[in-house]
C-alpha cells in the first residue's frame, strides 16, 4: 500500500471517496455506504494526544465489512462455524455449541477490523501506547462486541432462527479468569475505551490458565477451587505461535571482552502470544489485549529419565515453565511462593517488552535511532507489579543494543509511566534484595546503579548541612532498603558516626565485664565473668518497588483527587499528577442496563450520551418529572427481579423485590469493612427482635442486605469475615419473626457477569472503607451511573462522586482522612472510649446467636489498644455510631420514594465525570446547567421594573432561553423594551452596560455598540444623551425585521466584572466592556474608533492584562493596519500563542508570507508551539496564494506535531488541496475526517466547485444528507454553485422550497446564490423577485453580477444594461462589469455606445475591457497606448483584420510585433 504525501498510509475504508489513479480530471467515485471507517489517534506521554486517521489511498477502495450484517447472513455464519469448526459432536446444537459458533461468527467480524487496525499502526508508524497489568477483568465478551459492533438485533434475530435466545447462548460464556478486582476491571475498561477513542494502544497481561479461585461458600466459610474458563477453550484468544520469547531467571552475570555484561546460564523459558481482539463502540478501530503463556521447548523433556520411571524427574522443566502461568497471585507466604510471583512479574515484563522493541525495530526499517523509542513508545505501569520493566528495558539497551549506561537511562525514564493504586504499606510491594538477586542477578546490579544515581540526586537536592534530614530523606526515597550506603556517601555522616561510636559498639558487640580480686602474686586469678548481651537482628535487606517506578517513570499518576494528594505529599511531588479512575459506559450501564438505557436515551433525546457522558448531565432537568419517575422505577423493578431469581439460583434464598437492595460487593479486605457492615446489620437485627411485629414494620424499611467479593486465600482474617456474614444471613434469613423484613445474602463467586446484574439492580451501594485507605474505587462510579444512591466515607472517588452528585444525594459517615492518624495515636494510648451500642453488639455476637463458631479472633482485632491484630487498626469501633445513625437516614430517605427517586435520577446525572473515556482523554469537565430557563416571555416581562442586579441576573437568563429556541423571532417583539432597560434600571452598574454592548454587536449592532461605550459615564457622555440614543434602523446598521437577539454572555477574553453593586455615576469601563466594544471596530473596520478605545483603555490602566492586549493587536489587524498591530506586538512583555497567531494571521490575511513564516520560526524559538488555530491560518494563505509545495511541507509538520487530525486544520488541508488543484488529497483528508462534522463537508463542497466538478458535489451533498449532517450555512454557500453549473430549474425549486423551509433564505449569501441558479436556469422572472427581496445594504458586487449576467446571457441586453445603470448608481461597480456591459454592446453591434461607455470609465481602463469592444483600428490605437509590448493586444488586432478578410493588415501586425521583439504563445491563433 503506498503512502500519501503526507506520510500517512492507507487503509481501506468502505463508504470513503476516492480518485482513481487514472483520473486526472479528478472523477470522483462514491463507493457504497457501509459503517464509519475507523480512525486511530497517538497516544503521547507529553502533548496531549491527537486524531491520526487513515487517509484512504488514491485508487484503492476494499471493503472492511467481513460479511453482510443482516440476521440470515449471521445465521448462516453460525451455523458455518458450528460445522466447519467444531469443537463439540455434530448430533445437536446445544446452547454451548451455539456460544462458540456465534463467537467465531462475531470473531471473524472482528479480525478484519483488527488486523486493518494492525496494518494502518504498522505502517504510519504512529506513537503507540503499551498497557502492563498483571490484571484484565475482562467478563463475557459476546454480548459487549456485537454491542460494539451495534448488530446485538441481528444476533439475536439470527439465533431466533436457530432456535436459541441470545441471552441463553450468552450465559454459556465462562468469565475469563484474568484478574480479581477494581485493578483489572479498571485495565479492561480503559481497553474499551482506548479502542473506541480510537488510540493506537495494547495490552500485554498473562494467560492465567486457573485465573485465581472459583469461590465456594460452605457451612465453613468460603472455599476456594481452581477456575475452569479454559477446559474447553476460549473462542476469542488467537496463539501466535510465531511471536515466542526466551525468557530467563537465575544464572550469572559475566563481563564479555568487550566490556559488555551477559547474563548466562541458569533456567530458559519461553513465553508465547495469544492475542484477544478489543473492539471499540462505533468504530472499526479494534486492538488487542496480548497474553503470555509459558512453556519449555519439546527437548526439554528428558526421554532418558522419563524411560527410566523417573517420570516427575523428566517433567520438571516443563512444570516449572507452566506453572508460572497457573494461578492469579499464587500465595507467598513460603519462598517457593515468592519465587513463583516474581516470576510471573519479570515474565510479563520481559516478554512485553522484547515484542514492543522488536515491533519498534520492524516499523524503524533498516535505520533504527534508539533515541526515538520514547516518541513511538509509551509504557504504562499498571501498578508495582509491572516494576520489572524499568531494570529490563535497561538491561535489553545496555547488554543487547549496545547503548551506554546514560543513553539507556535517559530512554528509560522518557519511555516508562506509573500509575499508582495504594499507599497501603502491605500493597506497596517490597522483593528480599537476597531473593531476586538470586532470580535476577543482571537485574539487581541495574537496581543497583538507579539507586546510586538517585542518592547523588537526593543529596544534591537536599544538600549536606543538615545531616539529619538528609539521613531521613535517603531512607525514604531510596529504592533499596537497609542496604549500606555507598563508601563516598558513609563520609557525610562519618562525624555523627564518630560521636555516637561508643553507644553503636555497645548495642552491637558482647559487653564483658570482668572483676578481679588482688591477691599475692601466688593466688590464682578468679575466672573471668562474661556478660553477653544479644545483638539486635539486621532487618532484611529489601527492594522497595513503589520507589523504583517513581524514580524510573517520567510521569506518576493518582487514581483519585484525595489519594494523589495523599502521595504527592509524601513522595514526589513534582512528578506526581492526578487522573480520576473511570468505568466503561458502555458495558456498566449501556449493556448491562438496557431497560434503564433506553429511558435515559428518551429523555436526553439521543443515544449520544453513550460516547459523550456528559450528556447525562441533562437528566437533572427532569428529575422531578413524574413520568420520569415512573419510567426509572419501572426499570429498576425489573432489574431487581432478576436478581432475585439469580438468589434464588445461586443460594436457595427467596428475596423480595420491593425491599430495598442494599449491596456491597468488592474484595474481602479489613480495610474495606466488610465488617462494620455485617455488625451494623447485626445490630439492625437485634433491635428488630426487641421490638413487637407493629413496631418492627413502623421503625424499620425492608431490606436485602447483599454481599459479594473474594477473600484472598491466605488472608486467614478477610475469610473470616466471609463466615461470619454467612452464619448471620443463615440465622436472619431463616428467623420468622424477621420475615421479608430483613435478608443477608453472600452472593458466591462475584465477577463481572455478576456484577452486570447486581448493579443495575441496587439501591444502595457501601463504600465504607476507612478514610484515607482506598486509592479510588471504581464499583462506587458503576453503581452511581446505575443510580444507586451511596452511602460511604471521604474517601478515594467517593470524594468526587459526592461533589458531582450532589451533598444531599450522598450519604456521608465517618472520620475523615486527616483525623486517622490522631485517632489511632489516641487508641494506642488508651483514651478510645467505644460507643455502648459496638459493645452491645459484640456482646450479641459472643452470645451465640449465630452459632457455636467463636468469634474471638474476628472481634479481638478490634479490641485492645495496639499490637499486631488488635487495637481496631481500621477503626470500626470509631465510626460504627455514625454509621448506624447514618443508615437511620437511609431508611427515613428510602419511605419517600419520590425523594428517593430523584436522588437516583441526580446520581446518574452525577456520574458523567466517571467515563473511562474521559480519564484517557485526562480532560476536567464541569458540570452543566441545572434547571430549566423560565419561559421567555415571563422572563421578559420582568425585565422592566427590574434592579441593576436583578436586570443583570434576567438579562443573562433571557440570553439562555434564547438560544434555546430555533428562531429567535420571540424575542423581537420585546427588543425595544429590553434596549430601554439600562436606561430605566436603579443603580446601573459597568455589566449592565457591558451586556447592551455586547448584545448590540452581537446582533449585526456595532454602530450601537460604540455608541454605547462613548455614552458610559466613563466615555464622556451623559445619562440625558443615553435617553435620546436611537436604536434600530438604518443608523444603527440593520432593518427593523431583522431578527435580533439579546445576550449578556462576557465569555470573550474570560473576563466578567466583579462591579456590581456601584453607582451611575461610578461606571467606568472594564476589560469586559473592551472585548465587546473591540469585535465591533473590527467589524466596521473603523480604524479611528479602534485608536480611540487603545487610549481610552490606556487611560484607564485597564491595558496590561495579556488578553486586553491580545484582542488589540486582533482590532488593529482586521482593520487592516499591520503597521500598528506589530508596534503593539513588539511592545507587549509577554505573549501567548494567541498573540503570536493573530499577528501570523494579520500576515497571512495580507499575502505577506515570508514574515508569517519568519514569526512562525520566532515563535517557536520562544518556547511557544504553533497551535491548530496557528497552522490553518498559515494553510488558508498557501491556499490563497497558491502554494502547493509551502502547503504540503506544513502538512508534514502538522503530523509530526499531531495537530493535523483538528477540524481547523483538516478543513484548511481539504481548502488548500483543492485549490492548488491536488482534490486527489483533498479526497484524502476528507476521508478521514468525522463524518458527523459540517465544516470538512461544507469545505470538500467548495473544492468540488473550485474544480469544477458540480455533479459531484451534488452526490456528495446526497451523502450528507443521508449521514444526518447538520447543514448550516457555508454549507449552502459551497453548494449552492454547483445546482448553479446544473442549471437544472427542476433541482432549483427544490433547493429553493427546502431553504425557505429551514430558514436559510434569509441569509443574503444564500439569497445572492438562489439568485445566480435561477439566473443560469433562465428563470429571470425568480431570479429578479429574490433580488428585490434583498434589503439595498445586502445587494453587493456578486449579487448585482448575478442577475446581470443572468440577463445578459439570455439575451436580455436591454433589462442587463438597465441593471447595470442602476448598479452603477450604488457605487459598487469594478471594471469588469464595465468589460461584461462593453461585450454586450459589442455583440449587439451598438460600437458606439460601447466606446461612449468606455470613454466614461471612472477609472483608467485595462486591456481586457478594450479586448471586449473588438473595434478595430479605433481600439487598437487605445489598446497599444495602453500596453505596446502585450503580445495578446497584437494577436487581438490581427484576429479582428483576418475576421473581416484583410488579411494584409493582418500580416502588417505580425510583421510590427516580430519588429519590436514580441513572440506569439503557440495555439493563439491560426492566423498570426
Amino acid at each position: 500500500m503506498a503512502t500519501s504525501s503526507t506520510g500517512g498510509t492507507a487503509i481501506a475504508c468502505s463508504r470513503l471517496i476516492h480518485v482513481t489513479s487514472r483520473c486526472r480530471s479528478s472523477k470522483v467515485l462514491l463507493l457504497k455506504r457501509g459503517k464509519p471507517s475507523f480512525c486511530i489517534r497517538c497516544v503521547s506521554s507529553e502533548p496531549k494526544p491527537r486524531l491520526l486517521d487513515p487517509i484512504t489511498e488514491a485508487g484503492v477502495g476494499s471493503n472492511l465489512e467481513a460479511s453482510p450484517a443482516d440476521a440470515a447472513s449471521i445465521a448462516s455464519n453460525i451455523k458455518y462455524h458450528a460445522e466447519f469448526t467444531p469443537l463439540f459432536s455434530p448430533e445437536t446444537f446445544a446452547p454451548s455449541k451455539a456460544f462458540f459458533a456465534t463467537a467465531q461468527s462475531v470473531r471473524d467480524a472482528l479480525i478484519v477490523n483488527w488486523n486493518a487496525t494492525y496494518d494502518h499502526c504498522e505502517k504510519v508508524n504512529v506513537k503507540q501506547a503499551y498497557y502492563l497489568s498483571m490484571e484484565f477483568l475482562q467478563g463475557r465478551a459476546l454480548l459487549n462486541a456485537i454491542g460494539n459492533l451495534e448488530l446485538t438485533g441481528e444476533y439475536a434475530e439470527a439465533l431466533q432462527k436457530l432456535g436459541h435466545t441470545l441471552e441463553t447462548v450468552a450465559s454459556q460464556e465462562p468469565d475469563a479468569a484474568l484478574g480479581n478486582g477494581g485493578l483489572g476491571r479498571l485495565a479492561s475498561c480503559f481497553l474499551d475505551s482506548l479502542a473506541t477513542l480510537n488510540y493506537p494502544a495494547s495490552g500485554y497481561g498473562l494467560r492465567y490458565k486457573y485465573g485465581l479461585f472459583k469461590q465456594l461458600i460452605t457451612k465453613d466459610g468460603q472455599e476456594e477451587v481452581a477456575e475452569n474458563w479454559l477446559e474447553i477453550g476460549n473462542p476469542w484468544e488467537i496463539v501466535r505461535n510465531d511471536i515466542a520469547y526466551p525468557v530467563k531467571f537465575f544464572g550469572k552475570v559475566v563481563t564479555g571482552s568487550d566490556g559488555n555484561k551477559n547474563w548466562i546460564g541458569g533456567e530458559d523459558i519461553l513465553a508465547v502470544a495469544y492475542d484477544v481482539p478489543i473492539p471499540g463502540y462505533k468504530t472499526k478501530t479494534t486492538i488487542s489485549l496480548r497474553l503470555w503463556s509459558t512453556k519449555v521447548p519439546s527437548d526439554q523433556l528428558d526421554l532418558c529419565a522419563f524411560n527410566a520411571g523417573e517420570h516427575t524427574k523428566a517433567c520438571q522443566a516443563k512444570a516449572n515453565a507452566e506453572k508460572i502461568c497457573y494461578i492469579l497471585y499464587p500465595g507467598d507466604e513460603s519462598e517457593e511462593g515468592k519465587i513463583l510471583r516474581l516470576k510471573q512479574q519479570y515474565t510479563l515484563c520481559s516478554a512485553s517488552l522484547q515484542d514492543i522493541i522488536a515491533r519498534f525495530e520492524r516499523r524503524s526499517g533498516g535505520n533504527v535511532r534508539w533515541e526515538e523509542l520514547p516518541d513511538k513508545v509509551a509504557v504504562q505501569m499498571n501498578d508495582t507489579h509491572p516494576t520489572l520493566c524499568i531494570p529490563e528495558l535497561v538491561r535489553i539497551l545496555m547488554d543487547l543494543k549496545s547503548l551506554n549506561w546514560e543513553t539507556a537511562w535517559r530512554i528509560t525514564q522518557r519511555t516508562v509511566a506509573y500509575t499508582n493504586h495504594t499507599v497501603l504499606p502491605e500493597a506497596l510491594e517490597k522483593w528480599s534484595y537476597d531473593l531476586m538477586q538470586s532470580l535476577l542477578p543482571r537485574h539487581v546490579e541495574i537496581i543497583e546503579m538507579i539507586d546510586e544515581q538517585l542518592i547523588g540526586e537526593i543529596i544534591s537536592e537536599y544538600g549536606t548541612s543538615t545531616p539529619d534530614i538528609l539521613k531521613k530523606k535517603l531512607e525514604a526515597m531510596r529504592i533499596l532498603e537497609n542496604l549500606d550506603l555507598p563508601a563516598s556517601v558513609v563520609e557525610l555522616f562519618a562525624k555523627e558516626n564518630v560521636s555516637h561510636m561508643d553507644e553503636t559498639v555497645e548495642e552491637v558487640e558482647s559487653i564483658v565485664e570482668v572483676k578481679t580480686t588482688e591477691k599475692d602474686d601466688k593466688e590464682t586469678p578468679k575466672k573471668k565473668k562474661v556478660v553477653n548481651k544479644e545483638p539486635a537482628p539486621l532487618p532484611p535487606k529489601m527492594v522497595r518497588m513503589a520507589n523504583l517506578s517513581v524514580v524510573g517513570g517520567h510521569a506518576v499518576n493518582g487514581v483519585a483527587e484525595i489519594h494523589s494528594e495523599i502521595v504527592k505529599g509524601e513522595v514526589w511531588p513534582k512528578k506526581f499528577q492526578n487522573k480520576t479512575n473511570g468505568v466503561t459506559p458502555r458495558r456498566w450501564i449501556h449493556f448491562c442496563n438496557p431497560d434503564l438505557s433506553a429511558v435515559i436515551t428518551k429523555w436526553i433525546g439521543t443515544d449520544d450520551w453513550v460516547l459523550k457522558t456528559e450528556k447525562l448531565a441533562e437528566l437533572r432537568k427532569f428529575a422531578d418529572n413524574k413520568d420520569l419517575h415512573i419510567e426509572w422505577t419501572a426499570a429498576k423493578k425489573s432489574n431487581k427481579i432478576k436478581v432475585a431469581s439469580l438468589i434464588k439460583q445461586r443460594t436457595g434464598y427467596s428475596v423480595n423485590p420491593d425491599a430495598m437492595f442494599d449491596i456491597q460487593v468488592k474484595r474481602i479486605h479489613e480495610y474495606k469493612r466488610q465488617l462494620l457492615n455485617i455488625l451494623g446489620i447485626v445490630y439492625r437485627y437485634k433491635k428488630m427482635k426487641e421490638m413487637t411485629a407493629a413496631e418492627r414494620e413502623a421503625k424499620f424499611v425492608p431490606r436485602v442486605c447483599m454481599f459479594g467479593g473474594k477473600a484472598f486465600a491466605t488472608y486467614v482474617q478477610a475469610k473470616r469475615i466471609v463466615k461470619f456474614i454467612t452464619d448471620v444471613g443463615a440465622t436472619i434469613n431463616h428467623d420468622p419473626d424477621i420475615g421479608d423484613l430483613l435478608k443477608v445474602i453472600f452472593v458466591p463467586d462475584y465477577n463481572v457477569s455478576v456484577a452486570e446484574l447486581l448493579i443495575p439492580a441496587s439501591e444502595l451501594s457501601q463504600h465504607i472503607s476507612t478514610a484515607g485507605m482506598e486509592a479510588s474505587g471504581t464499583s462506587n462510579m458503576k453503581f452511581a451511573m446505575n443510580g444507586c444512591v451511596l452511602i460511604g466515607t471521604l474517601d478515594g472517588a467517593n470524594v468526587e462522586i459526592r461533589q458531582e452528585v450532589g451533598d444531599d444525594n450522598f450519604f456521608l459517615f465517618g472520620a475523615q482522612a486527616p483525623e486517622i492518624a490522631g485517632l489511632r495515636k489516641e487508641r494506642a494510648e488508651g483514651k478510645f472510649v467505644p460507643d455502648p451500642r459496638f459493645e452491645e453488639v459484640k456482646k450479641f455476637v459472643r452470645s451465640g446467636a449465630f452459632g457455636a463458631y467463636n468469634y474471638d479472633e474476628l472481634l479481638g482485632s478490634l479490641e485492645g489498644n495496639e499490637g499486631f491484630g488488635r487495637g481496631d487498626y481500621f477503626l470500626v469501633g470509631k465510626d460504627f455510631p455514625s454509621y448506624i445513625e447514618c443508615q437511620e437516614r437511609v431508611d427515613e430517605a428510602y419511605r419517600d420514594q419520590k425523594r428517593w427517586t430523584k436522588m437516583s435520577i441526580l446520581n446518574t446525572a452525577g456520574s458523567y465525570k466517571f467515563s473511562s473515556d474521559r480519564t484517557i482523554h485526562d480532560r476536567n469537565t464541569s458540570p452543566l446547567m441545572n434547571g430549566q430557563s423560565p419561559p421567555l416571555s415571563r422572563t421578559l416581562k420582568h425585565l422592566f421594573s427590574a434592579t441593576a442586579p436583578q436586570g443583570e441576573s434576567l438579562l443573562h437568563r433571557c440570553a439562555t432561553a434564547a438560544k434555546s429556541l430555533p428562531t429567535t423571532k420571540k424575542l423581537h417583539a420585546h427588543i425595544t423594551a429590553a434596549k430601554s432597560l439600562p436606561y430605566s434600571m436603579e443603580g446601573r452598574t459597568v455589566v449592565s452596560w457591558n451586556m447592551m454592548i455586547s448584545g448590540s454587536f452581537r446582533n449585526g449592532r456595532a454602530n450601537e455598540a460604540l455608541a454605547l461605550l462613548w455614552r458610559m459615564p466613563s466615555g464622556g457622555g451623559s445619562s440625558s444623551e443615553m435617553q435620546n440614543l436611537e436604536f434600530g434602523g438604518e443608523s444603527a446598521g440593520t432593518d427593523t425585521d431583522e431578527d435580533v437577539v439579546i445576550t449578556g454572555n462576557q465569555e470573550e477574553g474570560g473576563a466578567t466584572s466583579s462591579q456590581h453593586t456601584q453607582n451611575t455615576d461610578d461606571v467606568d469601563v472594564d476589560s469586559a466592556t473592551i472585548f465587546s466594544v473591540w469585535p465591533a471596530c473590527s467589524s466596521l473596520k473603523d480604524l479611528e474608533q479602534g485608536r480611540k478605545v487603545h487610549r481610552l483603555i490606556m487611560d484607564r490602566g485597564i491595558g496590561r492584562r495579556l488578553a486586553v492586549q491580545n484582542a488589540l493587536v486582533d482590532m488593529y489587524v482586521k482593520c487592516g493596519s499591520m503597521e500598528e498591530a506589530r508596534h503593539a506586538f513588539d511592545g507587549m512583555v509577554e505573549k501567548d500563542v494567541v498573540t503570536w497567531t493573530t499577528m501570523i494571521n494579520g500576515y497571512t490575511l495580507h499575502a505577506d508570507v515570508d514574515l508569517a513564516l519568519e514569526l512562525c520560526r520566532l515563535m517557536q524559538c520562544e518556547g511557544v508551539t504553533p497551535n491548530e488555530v496557528t497552522l490553518a491560518s498559515l494553510l488558508a494563505m498557501c491556499a490563497a496564494l497558491p502554494d502547493l509545495k509551502l502547503g504540503k511541507f506544513l502538512h508534514g509538520w502538522a503530523i509530526r506535531h499531531h495537530v493535523d487530525c483538528d477540524e481547523n486544520v483538516e478543513t484548511a488541508l481539504i481548502d488548500l488541496y483543492a485549490k492548488c488543484n491536488s482534490f486527489g488529497l483533498s479526497l484524502r483528508v476528507f476521508s478521514r475526517t468525522s463524518q458527523r462534522i459540517t465544516v470538512p463537508w461544507s469545505a470538500i463542497l467548495s473544492g468540488c466547485i473550485h474544480n469544477k466538478l458540480g455533479g459531484e458535489a451534488i452526490s456528495l451533498f446526497n451523502w450528507m444528507m443521508q449521514e444526518g449532517v447538520k447543514l448550516d450555512a457555508a454549507t449552502w454557500k459551497s453548494l449552492l454553485p454547483a445546482y448553479a453549473a446544473e442549471a437544472d430549474l427542476r433541482q432549483a425549486s427544490n433547493i429553493h422550497s427546502y431553504l425557505v423551509k429551514s430558514g436559510f433564505l434569509g441569509k443574503p449569501d444564500i439569497v445572492t446564490g438562489m439568485i445566480d441558479i435561477y439566473s443560469k436556469c433562465g428563470s429571470l422572472g425568480h431570479a429578479h423577485e429574490l433580488f428585490d427581496g434583498l434589503c439595498l445594504r445586502y445587494r453587493d458586487i456578486v449579487s448585482w453580477s448575478a442577475i446581470i449576467a443572468g440577463y445578459g446571457k439570455h439575451g436580455r441586453g436591454e433589462m442587463a444594461v438597465s441593471m447595470f445603470n442602476e448598479m452603477n448608481c450604488q457605487e459598487c461597480v469594478r471594471t469588469y462589469h464595465y468589460t461584461c456591459i462593453v461585450d454586450l454592446l459589442g455583440y449587439a453591434a451598438r460600437l458606439e455606445e460601447a466606446y461612449q461607455l468606455i470613454k466614461a470609465l471612472p477609472c483608467e481602463g485595462s486591456h481586457s475591457v478594450w479586448r471586449a469592444l473588438q473595434l478595430g483600428e479605433i481600439a487598437s490605437q487605445r489598446l497599444f497606448g495602453l500596453e505596446a509590448d502585450n503580445t495578446r493586444n497584437y494577436v487581438l488586432l490581427g484576429n479582428i483584420y483576418s475576421a473581416v478578410g484583410r488579411f494584409d493588415d493582418a500580416e502588417r501586425v505580425r510583421q510590427m510585433m516580430y519588429s519590436i521583439g514580441l513572440v506569439k504563445a503557440p495555439a493563439n491563433s491560426s492566423v498570426i
